[in-house]
C-alpha cells in the first residue's frame, strides 16, 4: 500500500464520539458516514441578511469544504480546506473585505481570496472589525473598527508574536490568547469591556491580568468571556450581562468568575447575552432578557442575570452566537436555533423570533469553528446523508528504471447477495466497472530493485442506495488491460473481495434517510489466486498488485540488450587469435519467474555465430573471445533475439591478460560510464554491477601490448619469443664478426708495405 490517506485507501476506524456516548464501527476503506464529531472540513451554509436566496433558509455558499468561519453586520468571512481567506456580503473596497481597498462599490456575492496567503487557521468578525490567525500563530487584523483602532484595507500584523491559538472580536476591541494561556486585549476600553480595570483604551496588545491559564474567549461591543482551561467562566464589561455580582475585589472592569462551577467546555456571546456548555451536556444562558435566553426569566429563582439550565437536554456539544440569536449543536448532529429572526437568521424559513430551542435540520457532521453574527448566520456542516466511498487500489511494481507505461486496468462489481441472501442480488444497485490507469501521474514509491506506482478509483461514486441492508459485491480486476505496449509484459493480480456495504436508516432524521455506516472487505483470493479459506477479513482495503515488465534489445546501431567486444592492439606478434577470458555473471530481476536463464551468443569477426554459453541466473561464467568476436547477451524466452528485461543485472569481469594493459568503454542505457584503465599489465578489469537500462548497453573491451614490432621483421604467432632473441643475439655477433675479420685483413696488408718499403730500401 501507498501511503495515500487523503485518498482514503488506508482502513479507518472511525469513532462516533459525543460527550456522554461512544460508539465505534471498523471501515475497510474510508467512508464518510453520518457523524457527530467536531470540527474539519465541511461545506458551508448561510442564513439571513446577505446570505444566498431565500434568506431565511440556510443555503450552501462555495465550492469545496471549509475549516472555519466567521459573520459579522460588515460581512462574511470564511477559510477554505487550501488554507485561504476569503470575504463577502459587503462592498469590495469596504476596509473589512480585505481587498486593499482596490476593490469596486459593488457588493461582493461569493467568496472572494483576500491576498495569497495559503496558511489561514482561524477568523472572527463584529461589526467591520476583522482578525485572523495563520497556521504559524500570526495575528492579522483589517477593516474599520472605529474606538480609535487605525483602519487597514488588508491583513496587516500585530505585533511580532507567533504563539497565538485563540482569538475574538468586539465592534471596537481585540482579544488573544497565547501559548501560555495569557490573554491580552486592544482597542477601545468603553465600559471596561477590555478587562484592564479602567475604561483607557489601548491601541497595541496589554496583557489582561497575570493568570496562565485562559483557553476560550468570546466577545461583544459591551462585554466579553472567557474560559479556563480548568472549565470555569469569567466575565467582564456591562454588569447587566456578566452573570455575577460585581465586588471590590471583581468589578465589572475586571474579569471575575461566573459561579463556582468549573466544567464548562464551550461559551459564546451574542450582543448581551452569553450561553456556555458544560461537561454533562447541558446547555445555561445568562445575561439581559429577550428570546436568546432560550429560557423563562420570569422566576425569581432563574432570573437572566444568572445563569440559568435551558430545558432538560444533557446532548448539547457546540453553541455559536449572532447579535441577537444562539445556534447550536447536539449529539444527535442536529442544528437547533432560537433568538431574534428579523433576518431569517436561524434558518427556519422565516423570520419569526423563537425563545426556546427549535429543531432547525438534521446534519451530518459539522465544525464548531462556525459562528454566527449580526443578523446572519454562518455555519459548516454537511446537510445530507454523506455519499459513500470505498477506494480501490492499484499497486504496479516493476523493475527500476523501466520507463513509465501509461495503461489503463479495468475492476469489476459482481452484485453477490443483500442480507446474505444470494437470491436477492439483481435488487443490489448496480457498480459500473471501474478503471484506474497508471501512467506518469500516478505516486511513485521506490524501494531499491523494485518501483511501484500506485492510484485508486472510488468505488461507490455516484451510488445510492434505495434501502437498508447488507449490500455485497464481489470485486475483481479484469486480465486485460489497454495501453501494455510492444515488448512489455504485465502479470495480472488473481486477487478477489468481497465487498459488504451496510445501510441503515437514520432514526433521527426525517422521512426515509439512509446512512452508510460500515464496510467491511473480505479476501476470497490473494493476489497469486490462493482460495483463501475462510475469506480473511482485511484492514486495507480493496488492493491489487500486478507485475509489470518492459524488454529492450538495443539500438539498431547497437543491436542486442547488452553486448561485449574484444579488440587488440600493440605487440610483436599476431594477437587477432588469442582468446581472452570473461567472467561474467547475469542476474534477473525479482519481478522475473525463478526459471528465468541466460544465454551468451558468440559471434566471430565475420559476424557468423560461432558458440552459444549457457548462463543460469546469477551464476559466475567463463567466456573466451579473440579480437573481433563480439558476445550478445540474451533472456532465450524473449523476443526478439538478443532481448534482456530492464532491471537485470550484469557484471563483466575480465581476468587478467600477461604482457597486456585492459580497458574498457562502458555505455548503460545510452549514458557513457568512465571506468579507469588499468594501470598495470596482467591486471583484471570490471565494469561492476549493473542494471540493463532502455537504449544502449555495451562493454567493450581493448587490450593493449607495449612491445612494438620492429619495423620490416614479422615473427608468426607460432613463434617462441626466445627465438626472436636468439636470433637478434645472433645477428649481433655475425657484425661482431665481420668487424673482427676487417681489422686482420687490414693488418696484414699494413704488414706487407712494411715489408715491401724494407726491400726497396736495401
Amino acid at each position: 500500500m501507498t501511503k495515500k490517506l487523503h485518498k482514503g485507501i488506508c482502513a479507518t476506524t472511525f469513532a462516533l464520539t459525543m460527550i456522554a456516548i461512544s460508539v465505534s464501527f471498523v471501515f475497510a476503506g474510508t467512508v464518510s458516514v453520518a457523524e457527530a464529531t467536531l470540527g474539519g472540513r465541511m461545506p458551508m451554509y448561510a442564513a439571513g441578511a446577505g446570505a444566498p436566496a431565500p434568506a431565511d433558509e440556510f443555503t450552501r455558499i462555495g465550492d469545496g469544504d471549509w475549516i472555519a468561519s466567521a459573520t459579522a453586520a460588515g460581512g462574511f468571512f470564511a477559510i477554505n480546506a487550501d488554507g485561504y481567506l476569503h470575504a463577502w456580503g459587503s462592498a469590495g473596497n469596504a476596509a473589512q473585505m480585505g481587498q486593499g481597498g482596490a476593490g469596486s462599490a459593488a457588493t461582493l456575492t461569493v467568496p472572494t481570496q483576500i491576498g495569497i496567503a495559503d496558511n489561514w487557521s482561524l477568523v472572527a468578525s463584529t461589526g467591520n472589525n476583522v482578525v485572523a490567525l495563520t497556521s504559524d500563530g500570526e495575528l492579522f487584523r483589517w477593516g474599520s473598527p472605529g474606538g480609535g483602532l487605525v483602519t487597514h484595507t488588508a491583513p496587516v500584523q500585530v505585533g511580532t508574536n507567533t504563539d497565538w491559538v485563540d482569538i475574538a472580536t468586539g465592534s471596537f476591541s481585540i482579544f488573544a490568547i497565547n501559548e501560555d494561556g495569557e490573554l491580552w486585549a486592544m482597542g477601545s476600553n468603553s465600559g471596561g469591556t477590555l478587562g484592564l480595570g479602567d475604561n483607557n483604551p489601548r491601541m497595541s496588545l496589554t496583557r489582561v491580568g497575570d493568570r496562565t491559564d485562559w483557553a476560550m474567549v468570546s466577545a461583544t461591543d459591551s462585554f466579553a468571556v472567557a474560559l479556563t482551561s480548568g472549565g470555569e467562566a469569567w466575565s467582564w464589561g456591562s454588569p447587566t450581562s456578566l452573570g455575577r455580582n460585581t465586588t471590590i475585589e471583581f468589578p465589572a472592569d475586571r474579569p471575575g468568575r461566573v459561579g463556582t462551577a468549573s466544567d464548562w467546555v464551550d461559551i459564546r456571546t451574542t450582543g448581551s447575552n452569553a450561553a456556555a456548555i458544560n461537561e454533562s451536556g447541558q446547555l445555561w444562558t445568562w445575561g439581559s432578557t429577550g428570546p436568546e435566553l432560550g429560557r423563562p426569566t420570569n422566576d425569581v429563582a432563574n432570573p437572566a442575570n444568572r445563569p440559568g439550565r435551558v430545558g432538560i437536554a444533557s446532548n448539547w456539544v457546540s453553541v455559536s452566537g449572532g447579535f441577537s440569536h444562539f445556534l447550536a449543536f447536539n449529539e444527535d448532529r442536529q442544528l437547533w436555533g432560537w433568538g431574534g429572526n428579523g433576518s431569517g437568521q436561524l434558518g427556519l424559513g422565516d423570520v419569526a423570533s423563537r425563545s426556546a430551542p427549535t429543531l432547525i435540520m438534521q446534519t451530518y457532521g459539522f465544525n464548531t469553528a462556525a459562528r454566527g453574527g449580526g443578523q446572519r448566520s454562518l455555519m459548516l456542516l454537511r446537510s445530507t446523508p454523506a455519499e459513500g466511498a470505498n477506494f480501490v487500489e492499484k499497486n504496479l511494481r516493476m523493475p527500476t528504471g523501466t520507463p513509465t507505461p501509461d495503461i489503463t486496468f479495468t475492476f469489476t462489481f459482481e452484485r453477490h447477495s443483500l442480507n446474505n441472501d444470494t437470491a436477492l442480488a439483481s435488487q443490489l444497485p448496480a457498480i459500473p466497472n471501474r478503471t484506474i490507469t497508471i501512467d506518469g501521474a500516478s505516486d511513485s514509491d521506490v524501494d531499491g530493485t523494485i518501483t511501484t506506482l500506485s492510484d485508486v478509483v472510488d468505488a461507490l461514486a455516484g451510488i445510492e442506495f434505495p434501502h437498508m441492508g447488507t449490500f455485497s459485491y464481489i470485486v475483481r480486476e479484469q486480465q486485460t488491460a489497454t495501453g501494455i505496449g510492444a515488448n512489455s509484459n504485465v502479470v495480472f493480480s488473481q486477487a478477489e473481495y468481497e465487498l459488504r456495504i451496510y445501510v441503515r436508516r437514520d432514526e433521527s432524521a426525517p422521512g426515509d434517510v439512509y446512512i452508510i455506516v460500515a464496510m467491511t472487505t473480505y479476501m476470497r483470493r490473494n493476489n497469486a489466486g490462493v482460495v483463501q479459506t475462510p475469506p480473511v477479513k482485511v484492514d486495507d482495503g480493496i488492493s491489487f498488485t500486478n507485475t509489470y515488465t518492459r524488454s529492450t534489445s538495443g539500438t539498431t546501431e547497437h543491436p542486442g540488450a547488452l553486448s561485449l567486444t574484444k579488440t587488440t592492439e600493440g605487440g610483436f606478434t599476431d594477437h587477432s587469435t588469442t582468446p581472452f577470458s570473461f567472467d561474467v555473471t547475469i542476474t534477473r530481476t525479482p519481478l522475473c519467474p525463478p526459471t528465468t536463464n541466460f544465454q551468451a551468443r558468440i559471434y566471430s569477426a565475420a559476424g557468423t555465430l560461432a558458440n552459444t554459453v549457457a548462463l543460469p541466473s546469477g551464476t559466475s561464467t567463463h567466456i573466451a573471445i579473440a579480437h573481433g568476436q563480439r558476445v550478445v547477451f540474451q533472456n532465450a524466452a524473449l523476443t526478439p533475439q538478443g532481448s534482456l528485461t530492464i532491471g537485470t543485472n550484469f557484471t563483466i569481469t575480465e581476468r587478467a591478460a600477461p604482457n597486456f594493459y585492459a580497458a574498457v568503454e562502458l555505455h548503460v542505457g545510452g549514458s557513457s560510464i568512465t571506468i579507469p584503465p588499468n594501470q598495470n599489465m596482467n591486471t583484471a578489469l570490471s565494469t561492476g554491477s549493473r542494471y540493463i537500462l532502455d537504449g544502449r548497453n555495451t562493454a567493450d573491451f581493448t587490450n593493449t601490448s607495449p612491445f612494438e614490432i620492429p619495423v620490416g621483421l614479422f615473427v608468426g604467432d607460432s613463434a617462441p619469443f626466445v627465438l626472436l632473441v636468439i636470433a637478434t643475439l645472433c645477428g649481433f655477433v655475425a657484425i661482431l664478426a665481420v668487424n673482427r675479420r676487417k681489422s686482420i685483413e687490414e693488418l696484414h696488408v699494413g704488414d706487407a708495405l712494411e715489408q715491401l718499403g724494407d726491400t726497396e730500401a736495401k
